[in-house]
């Protein structure tokens, strides 16, 4: 039992450290942001080919820790700002989380397939997240000119099992499971879109729900992302308020 207060109350320190790195880098950083934006206004167009590069890589890599900084607090207040768990319809936040994306949906040229999605107890917000993160990946390394993406969902037991596949290349080296460590990088720095925090607050956001993330490569090609979560009992369902009205979307009706 020792040993498992130390763990927990390690975790607890960690997950402090997290958000009070995140939070409090992020002030100097947004004044180092403002300040090379305003030499590139003020100067930009004095300056010769070679340094105006120096300068927009600045901006680049500035406004990248940015972003990483932004996830990184997010992932930090997973677990400590839960909001209470309602029952929520999994494909009702899946088409919100494809309205959010019909940009990148039109401009990838992708399509997403969405069969039947159960009705599980979570936070709302952190359950839609997790299916934007989910997407946003397949569609940013998806295949080719047309990447494809499928979410299905089968019962195993006491959870549901809900699998987003894509047809892309899959995750790189033999180590899958290297995508989930936080900035973990499996791409070269040109092609990486992305922090490398998507799949580490995705697998938080399971765990936090009772469930887990599991990833692998297909043998047929492209890459899977398994999510399971608990299947509500009887009482909770009874107890819980009524899910809002179900929203299927597809990725025609997003991109038209």
């Amino acid at each position: 039992m020792e040993e498992h207060e130390k763990l927990e109350r390690t975790k607890a320190e960690l997950d402090e450290l997290a958000y009070v790195v995140s939070h409090d880098l992020r002030a100097p950083l947004r004044t180092i942001l403002h300040n090379l934006q305003f030499l590139q206004r003020r100067c930009g167009d004095q300056l010769d080919t070679e340094n105006a590069n120096h300068l927009e890589r600045a901006l680049e890599a500035t406004e990248k820790s940015h972003h990483m900084l932004d996830d990184l607090l997010v992932y930090s207040r997973l677990k400590t700002r839960a909001r209470p768990h309602e029952l929520v319809d999994c494909g009702e936040l899946v088409g919100r989380a494809l309205r959010e994306l019909s940009e990148l949906l039109a401009r990838s040229g992708g399509e997403v397939t969405c069969g039947e999605l159960p009705q599980v107890l979570a936070d709302r917000q952190q359950l839609q997240l997790l299916f934007k993160h989910l997407i946003q990946n397949g569609l940013r390394y998806g295949g080719g000119e047309r990447p494809q993406i499928t979410i299905s969902c089968e019962r195993r037991g006491d959870n549901f099992r809900i699998a987003v596949q894509d047809n892309g290349p899959g995750f790189p080296g033999n180590d899958p499971e290297r995508a989930i460590r936080m900035f973990a990088s499996l791409h070269d720095p040109e092609e990486r879109q992305g922090t490398g925090m998507g799949l580490p607050i995705c697998r938080s956001i399971a765990e936090v729900h009772g469930g887990s993330l599991a990833i692998a490569n297909l043998e047929e090609g492209g890459a899977c992302v398994c999510v399971t979560l608990p299947v509500p009992t009887d009482e909770a369902l009874t107890k819980a308020e009524p899910p809002r009205v179900r929203i299927i979307q597809s990725s025609r009706d997003s991109s038209s």
